[in-house]
């Protein structure tokens, strides 16, 4: 076996897109950076992810290109970050790709962690509207990936051992 690159900052999640190109997440550095179909390391981010809390399991954990990825060009992106009060947050952020380059960043999930000084989330409160199903799930702790429900596509979001969100796209 072969290294494609190496010398990369803590690679966690990857995703092919239909052209080639492969998007990573760098776990510890809140970047994501694009392979060519070449090989080769794009010298520029496609985005960079700020404010990141990345002590431990925490950090830019997931990616997912969407089902439609083709047409609209959305980069799904899951990370953690830390409030004023010490209460950690996992954040799910859509991005456009424009090229080779984020644009248009916009939030679209957030749960926050039980308690201050922890990395842990629990169940949210049923008032979040863009929140569509919540349940245990095995661990795949900072997996995000598209799946076809019914007749729609929903995000699923795993996050520490036992749970797991779905967002609709």
């Amino acid at each position: 076996m072969n290294a494609l690159l190496t010398g990369l900052n803590f690679p966690v999640s990857l995703r092919f897109a239909p052209d080639g190109r492969i998007f990573y997440t760098e776990k510890d550095t809140g970047i994501i950076r694009i392979i060519q179909q070449n090989g080769t390391l794009l010298p520029t981010p496609f985005a960079t992810v700020n404010p990141i809390f990345n002590t431990g399991e925490a950090g830019l954990l997931g990616i997912a290109l969407d089902p439609a990825f083709s047409s609209n060009n959305y980069a799904y992106v899951y990370y953690t970050y830390r409030d004023g009060q010490f209460y950690t947050h996992g954040h799910i952020v859509r991005y456009t790709a424009s090229g080779n380059t984020g644009t248009s960043p916009k939030d679209i999930f957030d749960v926050t962690s039980s308690a201050p000084n922890t990395v842990y989330h629990s169940r949210p409160a049923g008032s979040e509207p863009e929140l569509d199903d919540w349940e245990n799930a095995p661990d795949e702790s900072g997996r995000l990936s598209p799946e076809r429900q019914s007749d729609s596509w929903k995000l699923r979001l795993c996050v520490g051992n036992t749970e797991q969100f779905r967002v609709r796209l």
